[in-house]
């Protein structure tokens, strides 16, 4: 039998074609009763049985596809109309409030939503493409005038900020920083971030990109797995399960009294030394202090969040661990609360070394006098928001992920950092 696209049939059409096919099997599986064993179906039954098992999965196609409809055509019809009453709504409880407030009362907001999301025109567009066919009020479903006002948005394209390629206008999202992502790339991102710590959370320009509103982006898989490593990936102080052959995170709920239960395997694991659980202060652990007197030997520094090692290659001695906490590199302390020194004066030299470097060899100025320029610019500009950047061609090295590019590179016209488009945007 032919096979049936159901996407190049309107509803009716589709719905006549189901039922003749289906009263046409239930006559040829009544005629063909009794022919053969009931344990031993014939080759013909058989194909008679999966091939109404298929049309009743059409039929259901069918139903949700109405629905889907449906629900596109009530966000269209009366989108704007709630957004309003919501708006509405808010608006007169901040006024309710703030009148109670002067009038020395207690603000009583229970019940009462004070906050939301509105309904914008760019998003009921998005719906009516979305939801399978045109809804149009007047001329109807698949109406010369709908069919024409579909195509019309669907021709309208934008460039993704990552591939930078011209995508359909709802397979992109535009982010709290205003940048265009591609539902593929959106993905890439957040099955990333699952993977590699440093790319959590999911950002843009600094800015996180909240998982709720980029939902119908991402598949169901990445959406679950996302979920369930976000625990884990938020925690700073993690434990995992002590058992080499189970080493499953386990939540912080799961701990008390410094003893963590694992959830899968039930091995309690000790929360400070991370090894089996055991009565009284933790055994000395040989594996960590031969890591800490390496550490010192090399002057690398221990986060006081997560207790990371850290090692410092170049910039200031602000760090920010992937964990989110901030310390002074020399001393450990957090941040801002030591008198340290801003700078190593040895990785300062080599920092103004490496960027007089990658100038342009036009530069007729004394190199002596180019790395005083440098040292002092990197000094009144260690802190570096990463706003301008300019794109250097020829292979480069990313300073941040260390992959060597073979085209062009992008620099910071601050702080000189050279990064990928990748760590520009969703790591720096």
């Amino acid at each position: 039998m032919a096979y049936l696209d159901l996407t190049t049939l309107d509803t009716s059409t589709t719905a006549v074609i189901l039922q003749i096919q289906m009263e046409e099997l239930e006559h040829l599986h009544a005629t063909s009763k009794g022919k053969a064993r009931v344990d031993e179906p014939t080759d013909s039954e058989i194909a008679l049985q999966l091939y109404m098992e298929d049309l009743k999965r059409c039929n259901t196609i069918m139903a949700d596809r109405a629905m889907c409809r449906s629900m596109a055509a009530a966000v269209v019809s009366d989108g704007r109309v709630l957004g309003q009453c919501d708006a509405l709504e808010r608006r007169e409880t901040r006024d309710h409030e703030m009148a109670r407030q002067m009038g020395g009362l207690e603000a009583f907001t229970e019940g009462v939503p004070v906050s939301g999301e509105e309904v914008t025109d760019d998003t009921l567009l998005k719906m009516q493409h979305l939801y399978v066919s045109p809804v149009d009020e007047d001329g109807g479903e698949g109406s010369s005038e709908g069919v024409g006002k579909a195509k019309k948005g669907s021709a309208q394209r934008i460039r993704c900020e990552v591939c930078h390629e011209d995508k359909l206008f709802f397979d992109v999202t535009r982010l709290s920083c205003g940048h265009e992502y591609c539902r593929g790339c959106l993905q890439q991102l957040f099955e990333m971030s699952i993977t590699d710590e440093s790319l959590f959370p999911p950002r843009c320009c600094r800015q996180s990109i909240i998982m709720k509103h980029v939902r119908p982006f991402l598949t169901s898989d990445v959406a679950k797995r996302f979920v369930a490593r976000k625990q884990e990936l938020e925690t700073s102080n993690r434990t995992y399960c002590c058992s080499p052959t189970c080493s499953l995170f386990i939540p912080p709920g799961l701990i008390v009294d410094d003893r963590a239960t694992c959830p899968n395997c039930k091995t309690v694991t000790c929360s400070i030394c991370k090894c089996e659980s055991h009565p009284g202060d933790c055994p000395s652990d040989t594996a960590l202090q031969d890591l800490l007197h390496l550490a010192k030997a090399n002057e690398w520094q221990r986060c006081f969040s997560c207790h990371r090692i850290v090692e410092l290659n170049m910039g200031c001695h602000h760090i920010t661990c992937r964990c989110g906490a901030q310390f002074c590199y020399r001393c450990g302390e957090t941040w801002k609360s030591c008198s340290c020194d801003q700078w190593d004066e040895h990785r300062l030299l080599a920092r103004a070394n490496q960027i007089v470097d990658r100038r342009d060899a036009d530069n007729r100025q004394p190199r002596a006098v180019q790395l005083e320029v440098a040292t002092r610019h990197l000094r009144q500009n260690h802190t570096c928001n990463h706003q301008s950047w300019t794109s250097i061609g020829g292979p480069q090295a990313c300073e941040e992920c260390h992959h060597r590019l073979p085209a062009y590179i992008f620099r910071c016209q601050q702080c000189g950092v050279q990064a990928c488009h990748r760590c520009r945007r969703n790591r720096l």
